[in-house]
């Protein structure tokens, strides 16, 4: 029975320390000291042989068999570096423990050696020392705990109060900006509406404008194609009215008062026959169709004058033009206007009636506006 508590090569009873039981991968159990004496890169086991790469610290302790030693094998206080021999000396300084043999290497200045004695007094002492610096540093422990708990609800209540306000500023901010961008949105969209009602009133502005320039465009196309009987047109009233200019001078007659022809009336007639002639004229240049045609006026403008309302009259001759007077005249203004202009018709029609018929009105020329 105590062959199994002792080493199967050395005989040596196992022990905590330098005989300790070690299991080999094959199943069998073997000291510490008789495997470390074997090669550092392959340990063969003593009874089967087998070989395998491993050393002897690295190998599993067999805990079964210590658990189990009897109690007469006592734990004996054997030295470290040698087992055999017993533990009977003490180095202070370094806290070693020393046989016989190994005190021979601590001798000298620097080594307080003193004799190995178990004294539990001593020891006994030391563990009251060190429980009473562990109560203390257990309750300092304890009062830091309590201190560090304190400040962490602090923290907390004041992380808590932190999430509060931001999240009531980041609401209120949020309130802000989107009043905000409804202002924004109802200015940006009144402008907006403004401004495409301004557009629409220029568009209808230019439509009107394009259309007025259409039709004036139209217009100015038909007076360019009625342009050569225009030109004719404007052409014989001038004529007309450079003939007309004879009967604005002196008249011999005989027994004035009792002459049919009756010469301001039939001027004002003629005058206003020719402005009829210019407008009619104008009308039909601009494409527009006159009620009346030019040469309808003037046949009704003959049928309608008598030159000679009172054919039983004595002694009176028809207006006579002196040639002497009128010629140079009509040569100076061939020569100096030959296109008189109106303003200076008017004028001679003017002085023409308030010279002979002081109670008539001057003649006044027509509107021609269209």
């Amino acid at each position: 029975m105590d062959s199994v508590f002792e080493c199967g090569q050395c005989f040596i009873p196992y022990d905590e320390q330098v005989h300790k039981p070690l299991s080999l991968p094959c199943g069998h159990v073997f000291c510490q000291e008789c495997l470390s004496k074997q090669s550092k890169d392959f340990i063969t086991c003593p009874i089967d042989k087998f070989s395998f790469a491993a050393q002897a610290f690295t190998l599993p302790c067999c805990y079964t068999i210590l658990a189990n030693l009897p109690k007469h094998i006592k734990k004996a206080s054997s030295c470290i570096r040698h087992p055999k021999r017993k533990v009977k000396f003490m180095c202070k300084s370094h806290e070693k423990f020393l046989c016989t043999e190994c005190v021979v290497d601590h001798t000298g200045a620097g080594h307080n050696i003193v004799a190995f004695s178990i004294n539990t007094s001593v020891v006994k002492s030391e563990l009251k020392d060190l429980e009473s610096i562990c109560e203390a540093t257990l309750k300092e422990n304890e009062d830091l705990y309590k201190d560090i708990d304190s400040k962490s609800k602090i923290v907390k209540d004041f992380y808590h109060l932190q999430l509060s306000r931001i999240s009531v500023a980041y609401e209120n901010a949020l309130k802000i900006l989107q009043q905000k961008k409804r202002e924004l949105q109802s200015s940006i969209s009144k402008y907006l509406s403004d401004q495409c009602k301004l557009i629409e009133k220029h568009k209808e502005g230019v439509s009107k404008i394009l259309e007025s320039s259409a039709k004036l465009l139209q217009q100015l196309k038909l007076m360019e194609k009625d342009l050569p009987h225009y030109e004719s047109l404007c052409a014989n009233i001038k004529s007309l009215k450079q003939e007309l200019k004879y009967l604005e001078y002196p008249i011999e007659t005989f027994h004035y008062q009792y002459m049919s022809f009756k010469a301001p009336e039939t001027i004002n007639i003629i005058f206003g026959t020719l402005e009829e002639l210019e407008d009619l004229s104008e009308l039909e240049s601009l494409g527009q169709k006159p009620k009346k045609s030019c040469s309808h006026t003037i046949k009704s403008v003959l049928t309608n004058t008598n030159l000679n309302e009172n054919p039983t009259t004595t002694k009176s001759t028809t207006p006579k033009i002196p040639e002497k007077n009128y010629k140079p005249e009509e040569k100076n203004l061939e020569n100096k206007n030959p296109e008189k202009s109106p303003e200076k018709v008017n004028k001679n029609r003017q002085n023409f009636n308030s010279r002979n018929h002081p109670k008539r009105m001057p003649w006044k020329k027509r509107n021609r506006s269209l």
